[in-house]
């Protein structure tokens, strides 16, 4: 175990020493610059090795230059996009800053402020990866519609993409918001779409994380028998890849299952391996809560000193981490013990020591409540809203579909009776075109006919003209012959 421990000093240790030497390697190069745009790429990094109070430091400073080269409209998109990436990461480092240090707020502005960047330079990855900080905040502050948003942004983006790890990741975030809300249905299946995608990439450790949630959200459903087989599967697996860190609470949930099926031994054995893992990962609250879980088995099967020497490290631990529902725990056991011993003036002190933490919890609680009863009827009522949306949406787009299937029928309606129209007309003018060519035929028979007669007239006039001139010519002879005859005569 020495050993181990000690490789594991080694590794950390090292890591702490490379990123250091890191550091002093990019501030001895920052230094010797001077180019604006590569002491802005050198902020950039500066602040993502750095320790953490010197983040604002080198991510401000990373700002400013990259707001100053912006400036420059002679930028091209090349250059302008690598500057915007860089300001996106110096406003995210600011994000994580921030989000460290509790406030929240200037968190969430700093990220949004990341995400509008990303946006521009249409950066899926960088996208995913701030909307996911975002969804973590807001689902810390208790904004569940909030928190959901950003995550179904990220789900979305990563089965575009077909990142599969991250979006079993996703799921199991949504899930976790689902489950706080109580509603342990949807909770449910986004846990097992989780596990589908981990055994599709055969991703071990990810699937003994879902397998624990699944167990844990069958257990509340009050299916015993699933929830057992869940812990237990998870366990396997962790053990398979030689991984602890989801061991202890499927132990956890296996010996409470045990225990409630009045399998004492069987509990007794899963706690103590329990407390084995728990102790190898120093986790003091794992300890505590064991502790008490023993302690309460042994006080049922009413061995007491077992139980009073479990209490008394529950109590030892929870104090010196200053949880104060493990110390109500620890307090309320101890007091049952000592109460049934007859040791009046401890169980006195305990339940005291009880009554204080009980009465400081219910005020934590009952505040938490008010929020969680808040938050889950703005949920509520965000989500009817939403569904009446949903329904007067689907009555229109019905309604629409209606009446465009009416309007498709008139439509069809009267085109069909303007071809008919047409058809009608054509035809009529077709007989009408027939008509008038028989009549201009007609009128050019008669056109003729006419030129005819009026030719044969004219020969006529022609003539009686020329005989009446024969006959005038006639005449005049004839008197002149009258005028001459009177002064001479014609013998018969």
């Amino acid at each position: 175990m020495k050993k181990i421990c000690l490789l594991l000093f080694s590794f950390f240790c090292f890591g702490s020493v490379a990123q250091i030497s890191n550091v002093d390697s990019l501030t001895k190069l920052l230094k010797k610059e001077t180019r604006d745009s590569v002491i802005l790429r050198l902020n950039v990094y500066l602040s993502n090795e750095c320790d953490e109070n010197d983040i604002p430091k080198y991510a401000q400073t990373a700002v400013d230059l990259a707001q100053k080269l912006l400036q420059n409209n002679k930028l091209s998109n090349k250059y302008r996009n690598l500057f915007l990436n860089h300001l996106g990461s110096a406003y995210n480092d600011l994000g994580f800053y921030n989000r460290l240090k509790g406030n929240s707020t200037r968190a969430l502005e700093y990220y949004s402020k990341t995400l509008s960047l990303r946006e521009q330079t249409l950066d899926t990855i960088g996208i995913i990866l701030v909307s996911n900080n975002l969804g973590a905040i807001y689902y810390k502050q208790g904004k569940v519609t909030e928190a959901l948003n950003y995550y179904n942004r990220c789900l979305a983006l990563q089965q575009k993409i077909k990142d599969k790890r991250s979006e079993a990741l996703t799921l199991c975030n949504i899930g976790l918001v689902y489950g706080d809300q109580g509603q342990k249905v949807k909770t449910l299946s986004y846990y097992t779409q989780s596990l589908k995608i981990c055994e599709e990439l055969n991703d071990k450790r990810s699937q003994a994380r879902a397998l624990l949630n699944i167990g844990g959200v069958y257990n509340k459903m009050g299916n015993i028998d699933s929830s057992l087989y869940y812990f237990n599967e998870c366990v396997r697996i962790e053990e398979q890849i030689g991984d602890k860190d989801y061991i202890p609470n499927a132990l956890y949930g296996i010996a409470a299952i045990y225990y409630s099926k009045g399998q004492t031994d069987s509990a007794i054995a899963n706690y103590n391996k329990c407390l084995t893992i728990i102790g190898y990962l120093e986790d003091k609250q794992g300890l505590s809560y064991t502790y008490v879980a023993l302690g309460n088995i042994y006080l049922d099967i009413k061995n007491y000193k077992k139980a009073e020497e479990y209490g008394e490290k529950s109590l030892s631990l929870s104090q010196q981490i200053g949880y104060p529902k493990d110390i109500r725990n620890a307090a309320e056991l101890l007091y049952r013990i000592y109460k049934l011993q007859n040791n009046t003036p401890r169980a006195l002190r305990m339940h005291e020591l009880f009554v204080q933490m009980r009465d400081s919890l219910v005020n934590l609680e009952t505040k938490s409540a008010t929020i969680k009863s808040e938050l889950k009827f703005q949920f509520d009522k965000k989500f009817v809203a939403d569904s009446l949306k949903n329904v007067h949406e689907q009555s229109l787009s019905n309604t629409k579909i209606k009446q465009q299937s009416v309007l498709r029928t008139v439509l069809i309606g009267v085109i069909i009776l303007i071809a008919l129209f047409v058809l009608f007309y054509y035809n009529r003018y077709k007989l009408t075109q027939k008509q008038k060519n028989i009549i201009e035929e007609q009128q050019q028979v008669t056109e003729t006919q006419k030129t005819e007669i009026e030719y044969k007239n004219t020969l006529i006039t022609q003539s009686i003209d020329y005989a009446k001139r024969i006959q005038d010519a006639f005449i005049q002879s004839e008197a002149i012959f009258q005028d001459i005859g009177k002064e001479y005569f014609i013998f018969n």
